[in-house]
């Protein structure tokens, strides 16, 4: 493999990853300005010069758990989603592997792949959440501190924002100082002021004071990630039994000498490590070589390569061709309801975006999903009960509104047969799922590959004649499987992704045919019995099928996977439910 291949790859992981690094940092910042101004906020409730000293100390420690609380809801809260777009980076490294000459299933996100990638935000989860409980004891501090001694509550203000942002305090600095004194004695001005504060944030990021919980937080964003990264990448370099790397990564004025005297050069594991015992450098942190790297806020990497590569005049495709794989939005956060957290809508997505051969499918069906505004509901089957069904569906109408413009009627949800799974009205634009806790249902937990191969099973099983369900048609009889989501009962997170599949065929049907549902031809194939029931479970059934594993409907009948394809774009197109296309 060229050797400045291997560079441009470098560079675009290297240029991926510090763009969602920038975002994540803003994402923090933003949210430890919120957490400023609560903490500020209830920290100007205390007169540290009022009262009796045991009655100030008492309110002070009672500070400390709404501090507690406001960390989580602020800086907490953004970690979380910043450690859950970490999957990316993983994607961004794998887009490069589809360069390299390995086989095909190490160039694309597996079971095994997901376990590690868990493993991995959780363990960088921990660093984040010790700094929170560590500023929760300083800040809490401050405040026991100044109400003992009775410092002015403006100064107690001033010192707290100094631990939290760090941009209030006094600097020797001329031009920060400026902008220091025109924070303090501008508060009205907002946009002013909040230009003034990051800038002070961004060029002169100390202050007296010393290290606050931006800069070590903002720090911490940067390094996590970018720790992730390098972890990841050692993990699926084992597995290929990848043993040597080039150092990848543009350097700047302010680069260590570590990174300009290594970047472009190829190492094997052990010269890495050997030279990384031996050497020491400016920033130099403490860890492995492979998340470490340079140091603190490097932004290198260690791409994995084989000297071997290229030896042979391989004609390697340029990095303008790299195709990742796309992230595609089938269910909206902004569009979906459910009242079981355990129902996350991102693992939905992220097992969409996961089935092999699918990305045309799914990213159709992303287009149509938002073209139509189709709400999702993830809902108990108690909802059945007026007392239930009142408790939730106030948010219900709330979600529905907002998307479709439509009012939700509650009576669309007093029924439901004893073995439904989920449904769908023509007339309105939401799909309904029951989902109870005790079933367990989490998409975090689908497994594609058994969901794509039982697709495939249940269609040969019809090809056969050997499914476990015998429907019988006069004198005909035919052994097909009952329908693709029972056959996925096992594991009810599968069951559920295929039920929410063949709803929002329903909802596609609906946009695509007449009013009568016309899909079907003379002498078109069974292939479960709960297609059987009329046409509009035919075609929700095939869409359920479509969408798990296109190339296993193509194989059983070339003619049903292109009408399916024909319909899904008639119903993109479609502005009108009911429109006959025949």
């Amino acid at each position: 493999m060229a050797k400045d291949l291997l560079e441009k790859l470098g560079d675009y992981r290297q240029n991926k990853v510090m763009d969602l690094s920038d975002q994540q940092v803003l994402r923090l910042q933003k949210s430890l300005e919120e957490l400023e101004n609560l903490v500020i906020k209830e920290a100007s409730k205390i007169d540290p010069k009022r009262g009796s000293l045991k009655l100030r100390t008492t309110i002070a420690l009672e500070m400390r758990p709404k501090l507690k609380q406001y960390i989580e809801q602020t800086y907490l809260i953004a970690v979380q989603t910043n450690i859950a777009e970490y999957d990316k980076s993983a994607g961004w490294l794998l887009a490069t592997f589809k360069e390299y000459p390995i086989p095909k299933e190490f160039k694309e996100i597996t079971e095994l792949d997901l376990t590690t990638i868990q493993q991995l935000k959780r363990g960088a989860y921990l660093p984040f959440e010790d700094l929170g409980s560590e500023f929760v004891n300083e800040l809490s501090q401050e405040i026991y501190n100044s109400t003992l001694t009775g410092k002015p509550t403006e100064q107690m203000i001033a010192d707290l924002r100094g631990k939290i942002n760090g941009v209030y305090q006094s600097t020797d600095n001329e031009e920060a100082q400026e902008l220091v004194d025109f924070i303090a004695n501008n508060p009205d001005k907002t946009e002013a002021v909040k230009t003034a504060t990051e800038r002070l944030q961004t060029i002169y990021g100390r202050d007296r004071l010393g290290n606050n919980f931006r800069r070590y937080a903002t720090q911490l964003v940067q390094d996590s990630l970018m720790g992730f990264d390098g972890q990841f990448a050692k993990y699926r370099a084992d597995e290929l039994g990848l043993t040597h790397y080039v150092y990848t990564g543009t350097t700047v004025r302010d680069s260590r000498d570590f990174c300009r005297r290594n970047v472009g050069k190829i190492y094997s594991e052990e010269e890495i490590r050997d030279i990384w015992s031996s050497q020491s450098w400016n920033g130099k942190a403490q860890g492995d070589p492979f998340i470490v790297r340079g140091g603190y806020n490097c932004r290198h990497h260690w791409q994995p390569t084989d000297p071997e590569w290229g030896k042979e005049d391989d004609d390697f495709l340029t990095t303008e061709e790299i195709v990742e794989q796309k992230e595609n939005t089938i269910l909206d956060q902004n569009n979906t309801f459910t009242y079981d957290s355990s129902v996350n809508i991102k693992d939905f997505n992220n097992a969409m975006n996961r089935l092999e051969g699918q990305e045309q499918v799914t990213t159709k069906l992303a287009e149509f999903m938002k073209a139509k505004n189709i709400t999702t509901f993830f809902i108990p089957r108690s909802i059945t009960r007026e007392s239930v069904r009142n408790k939730y569906i106030g948010n219900m109408k709330q979600v529905y509104k907002k998307n479709s413009d439509k009012d939700l009627e509650p009576f669309l949800f007093r029924k439901a047969g004893k073995n439904t799974n989920g449904f769908t009205y023509k007339n309105e634009d939401f799909v309904a799922i029951f989902a109870d806790p005790k079933e367990k249902v989490n998409f975090k937990n689908v497994d594609t590959k058994i969901m794509q191969q039982s697709v495939a099973n249940i269609l040969n099983n019809a090809k056969n004649n050997s499914g476990k369900y015998v429907l019988k048609r006069g004198t005909d009889k035919y052994n097909l499987d009952w329908s693709f989501a029972h056959a996925l009962k096992e594991n009810q997170s599968n069951a559920r992704m295929s039920v929410t599949l063949h709803e929002i065929g329903h909802q596609i049907h609906f946009w695509a045919t007449d009013a009568s549902g016309n899909t079907r031809r003379s002498l078109v194939p069974k292939f479960t019995a709960y297609a059987e029931s009329n046409d509009r479970e035919y075609f929700a059934e095939l869409f359920s099928a479509y969408a798990t594993n296109k190339k296993a409907v193509e194989e059983f009948s070339p003619t049903l996977a292109k009408e399916m394809e024909e319909m899904l774009d008639l119903a993109i197109k479609s502005k009108t439910k009911d429109r006959s296309i025949f």
